[in-house]
């Protein structure tokens, strides 16, 4: 087996282990709730990380499986993932999403201090729950949005 297949193949299973992992967080979360209905702690957070795993696995099954019986998709997927220009688009893009992130972090640092001192209402309840969901979104797409500005303009 060459470089390209075995790399390859070590994509394929890592997607098939993210499968399984989902899986078992998925079973695990509803068993969980199911035992210990009462406990107040929503288990389906585990669930919920289960489908995110399983998802990310079936996206790496998807991406890479087919590429297992091809030489030449197996050169290009390779190449493609390699390539000089897309890993420098990607550290760019990941680079960029940082920064966001750490904006968004250092801004509710900023907001908690104030709050402390009372200059400022403290994040609760919603206010709370729509900065985070915010503060998680807004890096995502700014990396996704990078990628795709970076791709066409070079």
């Amino acid at each position: 087996m060459n470089e390209r297949k075995a790399w390859i193949t070590n994509r394929v299973r890592l997607g098939w282990g993210l499968v399984v992992l989902g899986v078992a967080l998925l079973v695990a979360g509803g068993i969980l709730g199911v035992l210990n209905a009462g406990s107040g702690w929503n288990y389906g957070v585990i669930g919920g990380l289960g489908i995110l795993a399983a998802g990310f696995g079936v996206g790496q099954v998807l991406r890479y499986r087919p590429a297992l019986r091809d030489e030449a998709s197996a050169r290009r997927v390779v190449a493609e993932e390699r390539d000089e220009r897309t890993v420098q688009i990607r550290t760019r893009a990941g680079n960029r999403a940082w920064i966001v992130s750490a904006v968004f972090v250092w801004i509710a640092l900023m907001w908690v201090s104030y709050a402390s001192n009372g200059n400022v209402p403290a994040l609760a309840g919603d206010l709370l729950w729509w900065y985070l969901v915010t503060a998680f979104a807004v890096p995502i797409t700014v990396y996704a949005g990078s990628i795709m500005l970076d791709e066409r303009s070079s």
